[in-house]
């Protein structure tokens, strides 16, 4: 049975700034996070190789996802937090109507709506995201937008 919001405890500390970054994303606002990033941050996306840094490049990451996927939204299925690490367990959800630029290429719109799994493990430092770290199977990511 799935818990009820009154159920679910209050979320504090990292997990608190960790579901407000998510819902920021959700909302499409990669600018309003600005307050909660450290000017050395560093996004890593593993399966592309991928890297940004600094605040700029959190908004650019995010820009990466919101330009291919306009409806883009990440759904929590689990959000664990011990010391400053914070793993979020999500599926995204979203409909390929813009160009992902992959190693390889780039990929034109497909019109595929995807659900893709996928783990993100950040590190926070004195209230602000430092480190973010991106793992999804890519091979899924492109067979479900009908890439060749």
């Amino acid at each position: 049975m799935e818990p009820t919001s009154q159920q679910k405890p209050a979320l504090s500390g990292n997990l608190k700034l960790a579901q407000q970054l998510i819902d920021l994303f959700n909302s499409h606002q990669p600018d309003v996070a600005r307050q909660f990033i450290a000017k050395d941050y560093e996004q890593h996306i593993i399966p592309f190789n991928q890297t940004y840094r600094g605040i700029d490049g959190y908004v650019q990451a995010n820009r990466f996802w919101l330009n291919a996927f306009p409806d883009v939204r990440l759904d929590v299925e689990n959000l664990i937090g011990s010391g400053d690490l914070v793993v979020v367990e999500a599926v995204g959800r979203g409909t390929h109507q813009g160009a992902l630029e992959v190693p390889g290429g780039k990929l034109e719109a497909t019109g595929k709506h995807v659900d893709l799994p996928i783990c993100l493990v950040w590190q926070f430092r004195n209230g602000v995201l430092y480190r973010d770290r991106h793992y999804f199977d890519s091979s899924s990511l492109l067979q479900r937008i009908g890439a060749r």
